[in-house]
């Protein structure tokens, strides 16, 4: 697992309060005013979002939310044969900025993170105290029988998903996405982090400690306070387009089937998940308001 240094001149301190989200994206025009809405109904203050070389009008659409001063946009180009850019992003935004906030969330735009036991993540990070930070393992969402793109909203479209915690022959659904205290972050990653005195750890929401290497350990799979729904796939036709888009790995080369081997593993063993819909009517009703005011 390749480490990200972050740059510090000197100890950084511990901010009281503050919610941020840090996330890479690429051509998610569709998706962002849900996603971003979502998540400022779940308690967030601002989105550092790195742009990956979008073409699709993701500029346009982020643009109002830079005016409501709540999204920051970093141009974001591969410009590297050995840097990974999502990790690369990542390092660059403890380095530059989250010293204003006392959570950073890393995830994408194909997640949406929320607590099933509290109206806010806020709420729920008050309950762990000084923990250095909480991960939090993917649950998978498929197609949910769309072959074209539904109208409506992600939440409301898409309820199956495969089992949690996974089943023999699932892992690779297991991933984890971190929210932490980014006063403690010495090196960046993906789905883990460096953190001074510790090294590279993950701490489920029980405060449960793991190494990386354990990440398939399915009793470490704990999801009763934060849940984070992973739609990777959404209907039939966008997953076509997310082979074409691809996915650029370390060494800068497309990778088109990256997506092929999680969704056959998803498919040994799916279930229905609506959780997430005790917040789709106020989630409809803003995001209904946000068109008439923008006239879209």
């Amino acid at each position: 697992m390749g480490k990200y240094k972050i740059p510090r001149s000197a100890p950084m301190v511990r901010s009281d309060a503050g919610l941020a989200c840090v996330t890479i994206l690429k051509d998610e025009a569709p998706y962002l005013d849900e996603w971003i809405t979502f998540h400022l109904m779940m308690g967030f203050d601002h989105f550092y979002i790195y742009d990956n070389g979008s073409t699709d009008g993701t500029q346009e659409v982020l643009a109002k939310y830079q005016k409501l001063g709540v999204v920051t946009v970093i141009p974001w180009c591969n410009f590297s044969l050995v840097l990974h850019p999502q990790k690369a992003a990542n390092a660059h935004a403890i380095a530059n900025f989250s010293a204003p906030y006392r959570w950073v969330a890393f995830f994408d735009v194909d997640e949406f993170l929320f607590s099933p036991t509290s109206d806010t993540l806020v709420e729920a990070l008050e309950k762990i105290g000084d923990q250095i930070c909480v991960s939090i393992p993917w649950q998978n969402f498929g197609p949910n029988g769309h072959t074209t793109k539904p109208d409506g909203l992600v939440i409301e479209n898409y309820t199956e998903k495969g089992v949690f915690p996974p089943v023999s022959g699932q892992r690779s659904l297991l991933r984890y996405k971190t929210i932490l205290d980014p006063s403690k972050v010495m090196a960046a990653g993906t789905h883990c982090f460096h953190f001074l005195d510790v090294g590279p750890v993950l701490i489920n929401e029980r405060g449960q400690t793991m190494q990386p290497h354990q990440f398939e350990d399915v009793k470490f799979a704990v999801s009763e306070h934060f849940q984070l729904n992973h739609y990777f796939t959404r209907s039939e036709q966008e997953l076509d387009h997310k082979r074409q888009k691809g996915r650029v790995s370390s060494k800068g080369a497309k990778i088109v089937d990256f997506v092929d081997n999680r969704l056959n593993q998803y498919k040994i063993a799916t279930c229905e998940d609506r959780t997430i819909l005790r917040f789709l009517p106020r989630l409809k009703n803003v995001c209904n308001s946000n068109s008439e005011i923008s006239g879209s």
